[in-house]
């Protein structure tokens, strides 16, 4: 069974919960991008003084999100003409179902994609020697490799295979060059210190094919330990109705996020395209930016013959600041703060009852009348099902739900921030206690099966469809 570990992001967050002494993760990743003395002086005490994982990433993000705004126009309008086609369709466009004019444009932009990634390997500020010599700076004990940065934009201006006329081997070439890289690093590494560098080579995939085809890359390659990046997929809010696996397209009884569906597919084409190269399963694979509790378990479970499997995400944080909390009971869901809110004023004998270190602190700080919430929706009873956000800005009801209000500014607002922000990030590690405290695959496909399925029974008909499917090819094939 793998070892499960969800590692924090290192931001002025995460370095001020550790020296309140309120969080104590497994580790801290640092992107090159955001080396400060602050952080690179706690990343060398943590790799000199404490036994924790220090992981440096390649700041790649930045060239990613750079380049996809730069052909965000463009690819915005192929999609309006994606649209229009499949409303005359009535459902989604398939492999090589678009109009050959509009498939010519598209692989003209991807081509043009293409070229402007080489363009900024060659000119960027930072070379390839250059972030290897940054990301040695903190010592660290995980360096993930330099990548190939072309399909983590195109997912990010959803251009999708099936509107591409290209190869399969388009794709792969992306992860024989991130083989390269990987090996190309080994012997550029600069790092001096003692113990083991374990530099993570960084797959590229769209689709089950195109993972498939970097585990077998990055297997041929000699890479043990492996990263692949699922930001993109993850706020990537668009509909599918099919997969593709091979040259199979298979139908779906309805249209799902494509999210869910691709990261699943994803980490399966990783780990058997690995393990049909190697003949064994890698020693680390890093889901970079995924930090969806409910996708994370799936992607365990995929990875569950893996050495180990760890999560990084700024997710925690960001779903914090929009007024989103995590629970791990009864199942591992996500909860806006006004629902929070709804539930707790219309059942006041309920309690946020959450042990975690930052409810206890900040519980403390912001106590909870519930019996004057009910009161005031007792004044307001047309508001139960339709609470809005104004409500917890200020006034009596956020007064008396301190933790789940939403004040404008001030310290109440960034106490409640950070309360929010630590509270998930300690959801994330409870979901990890879970996993490993599992300790054979029918234990462990027990928990995840009891928690999707608890998940599904109250969720929207279509995402309960799709974490269906999701958990149905996680253990497929």
């Amino acid at each position: 069974m793998a070892g499960y570990h969800f590692i924090f992001n290192l931001n002025d967050h995460t370095y001020e919960s550790r020296e309140q002494g309120l969080s104590d993760p497994e580790g801290y990743l640092l992107s090159v991008h955001r080396y400060t003395p602050k952080f690179t002086a706690l990343a060398l005490s943590l790799n000199n003084s404490y036994d924790e994982i220090v992981m440096a990433d390649n700041g790649y993000y930045a060239r990613i999100r750079d380049l996809t705004k730069s052909y965000t126009k463009e690819s915005a309008a192929l999609l309006k003409r994606v649209s229009a086609f499949e409303k005359k369709l009535g459902r989604k466009a398939r492999y090589k179902e678009l109009p050959a004019e509009l498939m010519r444009d598209y692989t003209a932009l991807a081509k043009r994609i293409r070229s402007s990634v080489y363009e900024i390997e060659k000119t960027h500020e930072f070379s390839f020697e250059d972030i290897l010599r940054e990301q040695s700076l903190i010592k660290p004990d995980r360096i993930v490799c330099p990548e190939d940065i072309l399909l983590a934009t195109l997912v990010g201006l959803n251009i999708e295979p099936e509107y591409l006329d290209l190869p399969r081997s388009f794709y792969r070439y992306r992860n024989e060059r991130s083989g390269r890289f990987f090996q190309k690093a080994q012997t550029t590494y600069p790092g001096t210190y003692p113990g083991e560098k374990q530099i993570l080579a960084v797959a590229s995939a769209v689709d089950y094919n195109s993972a498939y085809d970097a585990g077998r890359e990055l297997a041929k390659a000699g890479a043990q330990y492996l990263a692949m990046g699922t930001g993109a997929y993850m706020v990537d809010n668009h509909f599918t109705d099919h997969y593709r696996i091979n040259r199979k397209t298979t139908i779906l009884e309805r249209s799902v996020p494509r999210r869910y569906l691709r990261t699943v597919l994803t980490a399966k084409g990783l780990v058997d395209g690995y393990y049909a190269q190697a003949g064994t399963y890698p020693a680390l694979i890093h889901f970079l930016g995924l930090g969806t509790p409910i996708m994370m378990v799936m992607v365990a479970w995929i990875g569950r013959h893996a050495g180990e499997i760890t999560f990084d995400a700024t997710s925690p944080i960001k779903d914090a600041v929009e007024g989103t909390l995590y629970v791990t009971e009864p199942s591992y869901l996500k909860f806006k703060t006004d629902k929070l809110a709804s539930y707790y004023m219309q059942n006041p004998e309920q309690r946020w009852a959450c042990g975690c270190t930052y409810c206890k602190t900040y519980g403390k700080m912001h106590v909870m009348d519930y019996d004057r919430a009910a009161q005031w929706f007792a004044k307001h009873p047309d508001r139960g099902a339709d609470l809005e956000r104004e409500d917890l800005r200020a006034g009596e009801l956020a007064e008396a739900l301190p933790l789940f209000s939403m004040p404008r500014g001030g310290q109440q607002a960034r106490d409640i921030n950070d309360w929010r922000m630590g509270h998930n990030h300690m959801m994330l590690m409870h979901i990890m206690d879970d996993l490993r405290s599992t300790d054979n695959d029918e234990t462990l496909k027990a928990l995840i099966t009891e928690k999707l399925e608890t998940y599904a029974k109250d969720a929207l008909p279509h995402y309960a469809y799709a974490i269906k499917e999701a958990w149905r090819l996680s253990q497929a094939f």
